[in-house]
């Protein structure tokens, strides 16, 4: 039996990572008197799972990331305009409109009648706090979760806080490494839901046969009926 449903958030419930990506392109435009794209994209991406335990996840992470990132490509030479400009960029992403990809509203709102419904999501509070409600969907959903990363670990004291059972509590979202892999460790039930684009840091293939995909959230109702309508487990 399934009772309440978990969707994430960015990428899932709305654009977020395209964002990145660009502010990413336009920060290699930058550096291409010192290195290559190909070099910037790396050395961000290193720098960020470097700082990861310290900066945490989200937009102001991105900033720390790529002004440390600037600085070594440059050799701390790098004119100011650099910095002031990827400080500009991140209050660029932190303003921006929170576009809700096709269909979530009309899925999350049915299933909402049937389920409870929450969003479970990492990153900044603030900043994911301000999406959640420029969303649209804060009063669709029965809450909302803001979690400091997504490990097996936070998802179990997430159950407990919530008194959730995980058997009977389902995940969708568009990361393997984040949204299904715990949850499915934990015995929850997760569906993936593959998006255009994927932070490299999170990017990973599984041939796990547990793994439930998607190709449209559309798809995700008729999924939750076949769980829902499972008999119990005898255990």
């Amino acid at each position: 039996m399934l009772d309440t449903i978990c969707f994430d958030a960015d990428d899932t419930l709305w654009e977020s990572q395209a964002y990145f990506d660009a502010a990413e392109l336009e920060i290699a435009s930058l550096l291409a008197d010192w290195a290559t794209p190909e070099t910037v994209d790396e050395l961000l991406l290193q720098t960020a799972r470097r700082n990861l335990p310290l900066y945490g996840f989200g937009v102001k992470s991105f900033v720390l990331t790529s002004l440390e990132t600037i600085d070594e490509v440059t050799n701390g030479a790098a004119p100011p305009e650099l910095a002031r400009r990827v400080r500009e960029i991140g209050k660029e992403l932190l303003a921006h409109p929170v576009d809700l990809l096709p269909d979530v509203t009309d899925v999350v709102e049915q299933l909402a009648e049937s389920h409870r419904t929450l969003i479970v999501t990492k990153g900044d509070n603030a900043h994911q706090r301000r999406k959640i409600a420029a969303s649209g969907l804060e009063h669709v959903v029965d809450g909302y979760e803001i979690l400091v990363d997504k490990t097996a670990s936070s998802y179990r004291e997430f159950l407990h806080r919530r008194d959730l059972v995980a058997r009977s509590t389902l995940m969708i979202g568009n990361s393997l490494a984040s949204d299904v892999l715990p949850p499915l460790d934990l015995g929850m039930h997760a569906v993936h839901l593959p998006h255009t684009s994927i932070w490299a840091h999170e990017d990973m293939a599984s041939d796990d046969p547990r793994i439930r995909t998607i190709a449209s959230i559309t798809e995700l109702p008729d999924h939750v009926r076949s769980v829902t309508d499972q008999p119990p487990s005898s255990d």
